[in-house]
């Protein structure tokens, strides 16, 4: 070998010793059983980590950096992707994206707006929020069909005409430019529901010609699940473009026998070249509310102060007999407005909390009254006028036989449907908020063995990254960005239920976003590390 070639090669070599050798990284961590992502069992390896991404992954135990984390007895995973969350509330509302709940179940991306709820004004706005005040997490958004549809239409119950659908697919042309990874709808909802499968089938086309995905609050969930989950995977046919059935579950007693038909219905889906695909909150109940506020009230007898809408101003008017009978039709069987009676029936609201009769816990409104050969919106009314009980409501009902069977499906991913928590301060007081994800890792991985924990984490991680287009994102790989959690898998649970939704999770130790530690040593940092992220082809 020539002179000149030797002193070549040395320089060489010089040249790739800091990222060889691990001399110049931010983080280095190191003994922690890592599980990728990839469904791959787990083995012990070294993390190291320069700026926002994962630089080495690998045996050596020789790597330094200024920040060294000791992972002996952890397991180190990618960062999980909460790919239903409506966090886009907490902006509305004006509060800090700081989202401790969050952090502590190891999320580092919300993908938010399910449902329909965001116009391409409304992602600008949460663009520009997270610019100016920070994040904690990452975020993510869907462009929506609800909001979207109002601003062209109003809440006008009628179908779309030519120009209309023109208009409202430019927005989601918008909304797809400004890096949503998908269009979502919100299809039980109005103005959402006034719209029929061929409108939706021309705004999902034009999110398919961005690469993006179809969400869908399907249309009618309780009286028509099946009809409304080949909706969804109609959609997808004719769109070309995969589908997510948001928070699947079978709702009500109704449907409670009804998973080998789902089960069926999706994978006949999918064997036809469809990508169709679910998310789950892995919880028996949906979303819960104070029984008073099930209560629809007409513009006219709502009060002009919001801080007047209250259990007394509600259980006033069910005093009176006469209002009593009005608000019974106009929840059952008023056909213009909303009301969760029609919505969801009295077969799918279970009662959560009854602290003064516990008894009640667990017993349906239909059950009710059927027990005591009275109307359900009797027996409603009467446990509103009684002040003595206190009782808040599942408004979605589900079996845990059947949360067992959905979340076990290779097609099925995790998700919160959550908002906000930091502290005991909540947004909405239900336990998913919290829990969702230790609940996945201490209840069926740990506790059941319902899921190996490589299966858990790739539902939580890669699935989601890769379903919507996040980039590098979602494994713990060379060249990915260092979003990561790390968790002790003997300790890792939900603390949070009915009673107490506001307590947090435990066992998440470290949490990295963008190469930042935003939890460490389970203490937050003050750090806001997460960025907007955009639709990656």
């Amino acid at each position: 070998m020539s002179f000149f070639l030797k002193q070549a090669l040395f320089l060489l070599f010089l040249g790739a010793a800091p990222s060889a050798f691990g001399a110049d990284y931010d983080i280095v961590i190191k003994n922690g059983l890592v599980i990728d992502g990839s469904r791959n069992v787990g083995k012990i390896a070294t993390i190291a980590i320069k700026g926002d991404k994962i630089a080495y992954v690998g045996p050596r135990q020789d790597l330094s950096a200024p920040k060294t984390i000791d992972a002996k007895g952890l397991v180190v995973s990618p960062g999980f992707i909460d790919v239903h969350n409506h966090a886009e509330m907490i902006i509305q509302m004006g509060q800090s994206l700081r989202n401790e709940g969050y952090l502590r179940q190891g999320v580092t991306t919300l993908v938010v707006g399910p449902d329909g709820y965001l116009s391409p004004k409304d992602i600008q706005k949460i663009q520009g929020y997270i610019k100016g005040n920070g994040s904690s997490t990452n975020v993510a958004v869907y462009v929506g069909h609800n909001a979207i549809r109002r601003q062209v239409m109003g809440m006008d119950p009628t179908l779309s005409d030519a120009k209309q659908l023109t208009e409202m697919k430019a927005l989601v042309r918008e909304g797809m430019e400004l890096g949503a990874v998908g269009l979502s709808t919100g299809l039980m909802y109005a103005p959402g529901m006034y719209s029929d499968t061929a409108e939706v089938i021309e705004l999902a086309k034009v999110a398919a010609d961005f690469g993006g995905s179809y969400d869908s609050h399907v249309r009618n969930p309780v009286h028509e699940i099946i009809k409304s989950y080949a909706e969804v995977i109609e959609i997808g046919r004719k769109a070309k473009i995969p589908v997510k059935i948001g928070h699947a579950k079978l709702v009500g007693l109704p449907n409670r026998d009804l998973f080998p038909e789902i089960l069926k219905l999706v994978n006949a889906g999918r064997n036809a070249g469809i990508n169709v695909v679910s998310d789950q909150y892995p919880y028996d109940g949906a979303y819960n509310i104070w029984l008073w506020q099930m209560v629809a009230l007409p513009k006219d007898m709502v009060p002009k102060d919001e801080k007047d809408y209250t259990r007394e101003w509600v259980a006033a008017l069910l005093n009176d007999p006469e209002k009593r009978s009005f608000l019974k039709r106009f929840n059952e069987k008023d056909t213009e407005s909303f009301s969760w009676a029609k919505a969801v029936g009295y077969t799918s609201m279970r009662i959560v909390v009854s602290a003064e009769q516990p008894d009640l816990v667990g017993k349906h409104i239909s059950e009710l009254a059927q027990g005591l050969d009275k109307s359900e919106f009797d027996v409603i009314a009467d446990m509103i006028t009684n002040p003595e009980l206190k009782i808040n409501i599942t408004l979605g009902s589900v079996l845990e036989e059947n949360v067992r069977a959905l979340i076990t499906q290779p097609w099925n991913m995790i998700s919160s449907d959550g908002v906000w928590s930091e502290g005991e301060e909540m947004i909405i007081s239900h336990p998913r908020s919290t829990g969702s994800f230790p609940r996945v890792l201490g209840k069926y991985v740990r506790q059941e063995g319902l899921l190996d924990l490589p299966e858990a984490i790739y539902k939580m991680s890669a699935f989601p990254a890769d379903f919507l287009g996040l980039g590098k994102r979602g494994y713990i790989r060379e060249g990915y960005v260092a979003d990561i959690a790390i968790f002790d898998p003997d300790t890792i649970i939900d603390r949070s239920d009915w009673v107490h939704p506001e307590r947090l999770s435990t066992g998440m130790v470290h949490v990295l976003i963008n190469g930042k530690l935003a939890l460490q040593d389970e203490k937050m940092k003050k750090s806001m590390p997460g960025k907007f992220i955009k639709h990656s082809n």
